[in-house]
């Protein structure tokens, strides 16, 4: 009896508070489950601020360390995503198809990080116009295309059908990059860093006219840099408009050195116009119009000069032009995902100048 009631005494007296210590083990093993819970998606972040939002002064304190190593734990793990997505569209050949296995890892990684989006976070509080500002003022800018393919298990994909995914050119840059494989296999690939639609650029490089060759994949720093092998995208908030430009790089067949043109590569840039604005029920989803696309091919090449062949004009689309939406789901200061209506997925980069 009395050693007993040395222990009690002593177990109030220590740092524990007076609490035993299966008390702590259960609290450890909470923590635990919560953030498996969280990573796993089952649970949102700010359920928990709810849940644990402290009702008394002694538990302000045990409340703010779980959420503190619950949002540790969603960094950590969002950064591990980030790193390991990279890393597998680093792998990829440039302009070239992906294979379906790894077009499938990659898609897994991408569902993986949109559920750690950090705009899902401490936004609880904010007034919706504040957040439609925030999400607007993050996707603003430039980006570089890094990689697309086309879901088959999304919603978007089931729900477009095989003719609308055809006739409407909002996502053919996706789409034409990443068509199914033979009848047997039915495969869907992905394409990184894409230019052209790829029945169009393979044919074009098997017969030389265009160079795409020059640039691997396994530097992604250097895609700002080649104009070979840019796929680009710049949105302007203020004017609401969208530019898709797509650069590719002729090669020179004039071997004359008098002319200093003939010592520049021709490279040609298609620039797409597209007035964009917010959706009024859908914070992360902008609504899209394309209104005229630009083609300009400087310098002139040799074989142009002697032919009425126009090197900068501009094509308006007006009436015809197609519409549709597209959705970002992941977003943060370096790395975007944006979802298109018809199944496409597109992983953008911050270039590094903004």
């Amino acid at each position: 009896m009395l050693i007993l009631q040395r222990r009690r005494i002593e177990g109030g007296a220590g740092g524990g508070g007076g609490r035993p210590p299966w008390c702590r083990s259960m609290k450890k093993i909470m923590i635990v489950v919560i953030m498996v819970a969280v990573l796993r998606g089952f649970v949102a972040p700010k359920q928990l601020a709810v849940a644990f939002s402290p009702s008394s002064s002694s538990s302000s304190s045990s409340s703010s360390s779980i959420t503190s190593s619950i949002s540790q734990a969603i960094m950590k793990n969002r950064m591990s995503l980030k790193e390991t997505l990279l890393r597998e569209i680093a792998s990829t050949p440039s302009n070239a198809p992906t294979s379906r296995t790894v077009t499938q890892s990659i898609l897994t990684t991408i569902r993986e990080l949109e559920k750690t989006c950090p705009m899902d976070e401490n936004d609880e509080e904010e007034e919706e116009e504040a957040k439609n500002d925030l999400f607007l003022n993050q996707l603003a800018g430039n980006w570089e295309l890094l990689w697309t393919t086309q879901d088959d298990q999304s919603d978007e994909w089931n729900m477009a059908g095989p003719f609308r995914r055809w006739i409407n050119p909002l996502e053919n840059q996706s789409y034409s990059n990443n068509p199914l494989g033979s009848v047997d296999e039915r495969e869907l690939t992905g394409r990184a860093n894409p230019i052209l639609p790829r029945p169009i650029q393979d044919r074009l490089e098997a017969m030389g006219l265009i160079d795409t060759k020059t640039t691997s994949m396994n530097n992604i720093s250097s895609l700002s840099s080649d104009p070979s092998v840019r796929s680009s995208q710049s949105i302007d908030l203020a004017k609401r408009l969208v530019r898709n430009v797509v650069t590719f790089r002729l090669p020179s067949y004039n071997n004359n050195k008098s002319n200093s043109n003939n010592n520049k590569p021709t490279t040609v840039t298609l620039t797409v116009f597209i007035q964009f604005w917010p959706d009024t029920v859908d914070r992360r989803k902008i609504n899209v119009k394309f209104e005229s696309c630009r083609v300009r091919i400087l310098p002139k090449p040799a074989m142009m000069m002697v032919l009425p062949i126009m090197t900068d004009f501009t094509i308006p689309l007006g009436v015809i032009g197609p519409t549709g939406w597209l959705r970002t789901t992941y977003l943060d200061d370096h790395l975007r995902i944006t979802r298109g209506f018809k199944g496409s997925v597109f992983v953008l980069t911050r270039p590094t100048s903004r």
